[in-house]
């Protein structure tokens, strides 16, 4: 494992909300594809979202705050779309990291990774990595 994706691991690991007892899992995944990401020359735009108007869903005192409301938008090298997230509230840094990271597993899910064929770790557990 390279040292960039034992950092991206360990960052998403902490970060990121999964299925319990699957965080090894859902790190590693969404460390590869992040990585991936950079590897392809995909880049992550981050748009106001003028759609996104409804915020009933906070309380009153939340709602009378002044609120930065977006969507990210993930782009292969040619700029072609691959996938995107609307309606994101307030998104920090560390959160932006793991939405980019999230878009990059996607459009691995739909198969657009598969010629990069990330580094394959047989056998890895989450003991290894911690």
């Amino acid at each position: 494992m390279t040292p960039q994706l034992l950092k991206s691991y360990r960052f998403h690991v902490q970060q990121s909300a999964c299925i319990v007892g699957h965080h090894a899992e859902s790190g590693l995944a969404l460390a590869r594809a992040e990585l991936a990401a950079l590897e392809l020359d995909w880049t992550f735009s981050w748009e106001y979202d003028a759609d996104a108007d409804d915020l009933s869903w906070m309380s009153a005192a939340e709602r009378k705050r002044e609120h930065t409301i977006e969507g990210c938008i993930l782009r292969d090298a040619a700029g072609e779309v691959l996938a995107s997230l609307w309606g994101i509230v307030d998104a920090d840094n560390t959160y932006r990291r793991t939405i980019e990271a999230e878009l990059a597993s996607e459009a691995d899910a739909l198969g657009v990774l598969d010629a990069l064929d990330a580094e394959v770790i047989p056998g890895i557990t989450g003991e290894m990595l911690a």
